[in-house]
């Protein structure tokens, strides 16, 4: 039987199998650097977030001495500590040291909270405000008579100038009704381009007026102007949040009021009340103390649903003095 011949020369195929193993040995030794590599960048930034971690909890006793202190120096002032906010406080500061040097702090959801806790900071603060003011305002009701005697009216024309106080919502709002008339009248005369001539004006002139007044806070003392095109155009009082005004109980002691009378001289400057239903109490206690500051004084009354509306005019502006109705 014959052999089958074989080839002598093998040297293409050793050639070929030491390029594949060549290859090989390169692919894995760049592997095994690159892996190294990779695990003493993670390992770097563990150590560095734990150091931070640790340095953010060891400051923890530091901080609380702090707000220690401080708080013993409000006590020292005579200020009320706010005993729920502090223990609030000593709640968040006992879930950090339970969370330990491992947690994990994510930048993004923290800002997402603590706006959300100075949201709810200023709405408790709101909600605290008003309940001091239903507090006061009952304890003021318990030292009203049970029975009360009404004053009968003197109706009489003084000649001066007119201020207005405006009573709604169970509180009083002071108002500067000079500013209020300027502020009004100069933006209107601007955006319709009125002089003391007066004129005619086309409706759509009104209409942008009007969208401008709604963009704009055009007004004095939180009320601003509205204008309400139609036929008849006018202008309606738009009103700031009811807490803006006074509780009649804390009259006396607001510096609002105080301000407000100081700037009013008895035989020359004369209020004009408009009160709203839901308010003579209000009204009693705001009269009672204009009356002792020596200023005269008269009212026009509205319903709970009805606003301060008034016609456009142009011309001369009245002058400042005027007869006053008083009572």
């Amino acid at each position: 039987m014959r052999r089958r011949a074989l080839a002598d020369n093998l040297g293409p195929l050793v050639d070929t199998l030491s390029n594949v193993v060549g290859i090989l040995v390169i692919v894995l030794a760049l592997t095994q650097i690159e892996l190294g590599g990779a695990l003493d960048r993670v390992l770097r930034r563990q150590a560095e977030q734990l150091a931070a971690e640790q340095d953010f909890v060891s400051s923890i006793p530091e901080r609380q001495g702090a707000l220690e202190a401080r708080t013993e120096a409000l006590a020292a002032r005579g200020l009320r500590v706010d005993a729920e906010a502090v223990a609030l406080a000593d709640e968040i500061l006992d879930a950090i040291d339970d969370l330990g040097p491992a947690a994990r702090i994510d930048a993004e959801g923290v800002s997402e909270k603590l706006a959300r806790l100075s949201t709810l900071r200023r709405e408790n603060l709101d909600a605290r405000r008003a309940l001091d003011d239903r507090r006061v305002r009952e304890d003021a009701l318990r030292t009203v008579a049970k029975e009360r005697v009404a004053r009968l009216p003197d109706p009489r024309v003084e000649r001066g100038l007119e201020s207005w106080v405006l009573v709604r919502h169970g509180r009083v709002f002071p108002v500067d009704r000079k500013a209020l008339f300027d502020a009004g009248t100069n933006a209107l005369a601007r955006l319709l381009k009125a002089d003391a001539s007066g004129g005619a004006f086309r409706q759509d002139e009104f209409e942008s007026a009007a969208l401008y007044l709604r963009k704009r806070r055009v007004g004095s003392d939180g009320f601003r102007w509205l204008l309400e095109p139609g036929r008849p155009n006018r202008v309606r009082l738009d009103w700031p949040p009811a807490d803006r005004g006074i509780e009649p109980a804390r009259l006396a002691t607001s510096e609002v009021w105080r301000q407000w009378l100081a700037r009013r001289r008895p035989g020359r400057d004369f209020v004009r009340f408009h009160v709203w239903n839901d308010s003579f109490e209000a009204y009693g206690t705001a009269r009672q103390a204009t009356e002792a500051a020596g200023l005269g004084a008269g009212w026009v009354g509205y319903t709970a649903d009805s606003e301060y509306r008034i016609g456009l005019s142009f011309g001369t502006r009245p002058p400042e003095e005027r007869d006053i109705l008083v009572d």
